[in-house]
């Protein structure tokens, strides 16, 4: 365990992780009591791990299985780091300011959607001669097509995924786009206004901003990227095949049996209906190595017979969505072989994350198979904690009601003034009620505990029963006025309610110190050395996550 690889463990913790004491208080890693804390821990997770190892548990097929399919998974998640995520986060003051001048941006449009671009192809045809974009919509549209759906949406700058959004914002008012790829079909749209709506200021969006534009860049490098991928291994879908399979899908598929919420078991689902002429139809391939792989759209019944409820795709997705989750099985595909093309597989930041995984695997069954600790809790023994621990179960005074949030003080005024002019709670929080997501609650709130904190607790425990209080302001700048309705006063509870939670802590007590118990066996195994003057000289967390925030000249950039 070296300096590095220590400072590199401690960098990485979550504050709450943090060494402690025996009484749970937190420990400066800046002093030595501290450091030695956490290194203990890391000594720990060493030995566990050295000692499975001499007991062959990395050779077991289950964890040579695991390291596998980690080799692959981590190489294409560096690959993505080096060529996407490194270079989209690459801004500059001039990208901010572009950005800036379009948000708020939006352009009407109108459009339909469909399953093919052939469809597409010929609905802009007519669009392009003047043809009444209702008699387009009922034409072309394969999507839902009922009084509440409207051929008219507001396409609203950095809002949509850039593959869709691109082509929208290139064309001047007035044009029709080419057919946009979506997952769920083609789209054509004809762009009817543009108009700017309201924008913060610059140095208010500004995080906002630049976090939209490394975004934006990962979309587009990530849609590069794939799409060199899948010319080098040559990839192909034939759409005449794919047309079949979405026509073959159940039309009316649910996730769920009618009137619950258990998911539909396999055995349940409808098979996709294929003709049987059709099974050896060419579907979609790639070539790796110079060696094709093709498969049938018999070969994707096969494959999506055997698929849970949630895998399958739907019907109700229209073309675009199963030609999305076949494209993307293909792009899981082709990116492991592209990663492993580049030496990915063998790299060293690779194997070191995949190594880190491992051990924690490790670790995981040492501590299954070596760790042992009775769990039958006997009456006497049930009893016994209860007497000590009953206290940790009392029941603070909780409160409950009803509030109206309101977007900001003036709107809250009102619903203040409406209620003490006699009008029903229910018809202001409808009336002035900001929160459509609080009112289809009907506003309730609590219970809330007495050692609760917020302006939601002290608005409460500062009314009684049945008094509504002034407008109160919330964390989040908007405005609240609360009712309160139930006080439920503080008790013990029995050990009925609760003896399910006591049985656990029992067994988690136990299950502590037989593992203390092991440890302390593994450990008498290895020789340790710890050199504490080389452990004085290392960096705190404070100093090592405060060296991994960018300065403001950096976050400015």
């Amino acid at each position: 365990i070296t300096a590095d690889y220590y400072e590199k463990k401690l960098g990485r913790l979550n504050p709450v992780d943090l060494p402690r004491d025996d009484d749970g208080n937190f420990l400066d890693t800046a002093e030595l009591p501290g450091k030695r804390k956490f290194l203990d821990t890391v000594i720990n997770k060493n030995v566990m791990v050295t000692v499975a190892k001499q007991l062959g548990f990395d050779a077991d097929p289950q964890v040579e299985y695991a390291r596998k399919t980690l080799i692959s998974y981590e190489a294409v998640a560096v690959a993505r780091e080096r060529f996407v995520d490194k270079p989209a986060s690459e801004v500059d003051e001039a990208l901010i300011q572009a950005f800036y001048e379009k948000l708020g941006l939006f352009r009407k449009c109108r459009y339909f959607i469909t399953n093919t671009r052939e469809d597409a192809l010929r609905g802009r045809e007519k669009a392009l001669a003047g043809a009444d974009w209702e008699d387009l919509w009922r034409e072309f549209h394969d999507g839902v097509q009922n009084s509440t759906v409207s051929y008219n949406i507001d396409i609203h700058y950095g809002r949509f995924i850039t593959s869709f959004e691109d082509p929208i914002f290139a064309c001047k008012v007035g044009d029709i786009t080419e057919p946009v790829p979506s997952t769920y079909g083609w789209w054509v749209l004809k762009v009817d206004s543009e108009e700017l709506g309201k924008k913060p200021p610059l140095e208010e969006a500004r995080k906002t901003i630049t976090a939209s534009i490394i975004n934006r860049a990962q979309m587009r490098l990530i849609d590069g990227f794939k799409e060199g991928v899948r010319k080098k291994y040559k990839m192909y879908l034939n759409e005449d095949a794919l047309v079949k399979a979405y026509e073959g899908l159940p039309p009316d598929e649910s996730m769920f049996y009618p009137g619950t919420q258990e998911q539909v078991k396999r055995e349940d689902l409808q098979p996709l209906q294929i003709n049987p002429a059709d099974y050896e139809m060419d579907f979609y391939g790639y070539e790796v190595k110079g060696e094709p792989r093709k498969y049938t759209l018999g070969d994707f019944k096969a494959a999506y017979d055997r698929m849970s409820v949630f895998e399958r795709p739907k019907w109700g997705d229209m073309l675009g969505g199963i030609r999305q989750k076949i494209t993307d099985e293909i792009d899981r595909a082709l990116l492991n072989f592209d990663a492993e093309d580049r030496g990915l597989h063998q790299d060293p930041v690779v194997l070191a994350k995949v190594d880190e995984k491992i051990e924690e695997m490790l670790v995981g069954k040492l501590f299954e198979e070596g760790v042992h600790a009775d769990k039958t809790i006997s009456p006497a023994a049930l009893d016994s904690a209860w007497a000590l621990l009953k206290g940790d179960y009392n029941l603070p005074e909780t409160r409950s009601g009803k509030r109206i949030i309101c977007a900001d003080a003036a709107q809250a005024a009102l619903a203040y003034k409406a209620l003490q002019a006699g009008d029903p709670w229910r018809k202001v929080l409808n009336t002035h009620g900001s929160d459509d997501a609080d009112k289809a609650a009907g506003g309730s709130v609590g219970p809330v505990p007495a050692s609760a904190e917020g302006p939601e607790r002290d608005a409460l425990f500062a009314l009684q029963p049945g008094q509504y209080g002034a407008p109160v302001a919330l964390a989040d700048g908007r405005q609240a006025i609360f009712i309160l309705e139930d006080v439920a006063p503080p008790r013990a509870q029995e050990l009925g309610e609760v003896a399910d939670m006591i049985v656990k802590r029992i067994q988690n007590k136990r299950e502590e110190m037989a593992f203390r118990a092991a440890l302390d066996g593994w450990k008498k195994q290895v020789k340790i050395e710890v050199f504490e003057d080389r452990l004085a000289k290392t960096r705190s967390w404070k100093e090592l996550t405060d060296a991994a925030k960018p300065t403001v000249a950096e976050a400015g950039k």
